[in-house]
């Protein structure tokens, strides 16, 4: 019973977000006093076994999930460096949690247009998508595996410039096939032109001359809107035939009085005490407290976790802010047998979802999941082992962090999720 009401929750939400248009059309009221309390998480997953999120455990029993915008089944539809909004609460001791609903939307969708030499960026329909020593790859085994005219799926978070950091990667398709395939493309529109049914996203020349428009309500294509652009046609130099275009939320709402913690970069700055991350509006006060850095190092593109509470002007008002590539790149340096040189990226393919260790301070304080074990309910985390969500996770576990990643234990690579728990290319790549 709390199973089907969980699912109507689920298509309720889906419907009341399509109704308002696609996209990031997230808004979150909650209570609570400090940090804790009902709001908004937003990261990239970092472990499974519950679900993992800038260090807090978030217990997803009863919650319900949502891949770009339509009902998913359960969180083996998710993977590894993913970047997720969670709603639910945060315990008291900022560990652990309880989920209601986990959202995720890729940020691009398509052929892979062109590989730098040096491996260290792609772009995918003309979109530059950079990769650091965080983002996860899931259907290849290194970056090197990739090749143009691939199909990937990008999620992350965009930088001040506009271009995308992948928090994972995940091959979709070798090639693409047209009529079966999706590129999907979101961005604002830098020009439109009516007589020859054309507009221009970040410099790729879309033909919408038979595309279905959705959530304009009679509102005109124009400069300045953002959209997802979604074409089952291959890409052709800089020219894309649009099937659909979606009018988009660029960055997600949040209401005033909700709790926030949220992962991504300065994408405007105006001064150390008011500027952007991810487009959400942030305040510091005297009162805000700084880890791995200090209220100088703030600055455009810097790579921060913002904590605190929305005031009734809609700007977070930061109660805590880390410096996160500044602790990452201290405790990757420690983490070198789940490295993969040369980006440090732990290589997944679609039948093997490992986690990976929770970079930030508090990830396991406290919660005693080795890395190995807690990937999915009912999964084999051990070799010769076997661990469900209720006995690998669980807070007085004996694994320690030193022992689940050492190379060849329970971290290596497919042994911690069998074929049954992991998403797979079919079920978690696909749309819907």
């Amino acid at each position: 019973m709390i199973k089907a009401r969980q699912k109507l929750i689920a298509v309720s939400l889906f419907l009341l977000l399509t109704a308002c248009g696609g996209g990031n059309k997230i808004q979150v009221t909650g209570n609570g006093d400090g940090i804790t309390g009902t709001g908004i998480t937003m990261g990239r997953i970092t472990k499974f076994g519950s679900l993992y999120v800038n260090g807090i455990r978030f217990n997803v029993d009863n919650a319900s999930f949502i891949r770009d915008g339509a009902p998913s089944a359960s969180q083996q539809d998710f993977k590894v460096g993913e970047y997720v909004t969670i709603k639910g609460k945060v315990n008291p001791d900022s560990l652990t949690g309880v989920a209601s609903t986990v959202i995720f939307n890729d940020l691009l969708d398509g052929s892979i247009t062109a590989i730098s030499p040096g491996a260290s960026s792609i772009e995918v329909l003309g979109q530059e998508v950079n990769i650091d020593s965080l983002t996860v790859l899931h259907g290849v085994s290194t970056l090197s595996s990739l090749s143009e005219g691939n199909i990937v799926e990008v999620s992350g978070t965009k930088n001040a410039n506009g271009s995308i950091q992948a928090s994972s990667i995940t091959l979709k398709q070798t090639a693409f096939i047209d009529g079966v395939s999706k590129n999907e493309l979101k961005g604002k529109i830098s020009s439109v032109d009516i007589s020859n049914k054309t507009l221009i996203i970040n410099n790729i020349l879309i033909d919408y001359s038979l595309a279905m428009l959705k959530g304009f309500n009679q509102q005109p294509l124009a400069a300045g809107l953002y959209v997802e652009v979604t074409s089952n046609n291959t890409i052709n130099g800089i020219t894309l035939i649009a099937d659909s275009i979606e009018l988009e939320n660029e960055y997600p709402r949040l209401d005033s009085n909700s709790k926030a913690e949220i992962e991504g970069f300065v994408t405007s700055f105006t001064s150390s005490t008011q500027f952007k991350v991810n487009g959400i509006p942030v305040a510091t006060t005297t009162s805000t407290k700084f880890e791995h850095g200090s209220v100088n190092d703030l600055q455009l593109n810097a790579r921060l976790e913002v904590e605190g509470t929305v005031n009734i002007n809609s700007i977070l008002v930061a109660n805590k802010i880390e410096f996160k590539d500044t602790q990452e790149n201290e405790q990757l340096a420690n983490h070198n047998p789940l490295i993969n040189p040369p980006y440090n990226s732990i290589a997944q393919d679609e039948n093997n979802k490992r986690s990976i260790e929770e970079v930030s301070d508090h990830s396991d304080e406290g919660s005693g999941s080795d890395e190995g074990s807690g990937s999915d309910e009912g999964s084999s985390s051990d070799e010769g082992s076997s661990s469900d969500e209720g006995s690998s996770s669980d807070e007085d576990s004996s694994s320690d962090e030193d022992s689940s990643s050492d190379e060849g234990s329970s971290s290596d690579e497919g042994s911690s999720s069998d074929e049954g728990s992991s998403s797979d290319e079919g079920s978690s790549s696909d749309e819907g």
